[in-house]
């Protein structure tokens, strides 16, 4: 599942997964249990991705994941 661009967000235990399929949308907590153990799983637009990874950026966070 590489090509699911991903924020993982260690303050709150989240990853933010972009996804605009619903069949895929429905296997996004597993997957992300699987390789984020304890981990919550949200699904956001790519423009939110954007804008996060600009915010993050900006307040010097290390860069976020591309793909899961």
């Amino acid at each position: 599942m590489n090509n699911l661009k991903h924020i993982v967000l260690e303050e709150t235990n989240e990853v933010l997964v972009v996804c605009t399929s619903a069949i895929t949308a429905m296997g996004i907590g597993s997957i992300v249990k699987q390789y984020y153990p304890g981990y919550t799983a949200k699904i956001i637009s790519e423009k939110y991705y954007h804008e996060t990874v600009r915010k993050l950026s900006s307040d010097g966070a290390d860069h976020p994941s591309s793909g899961l």
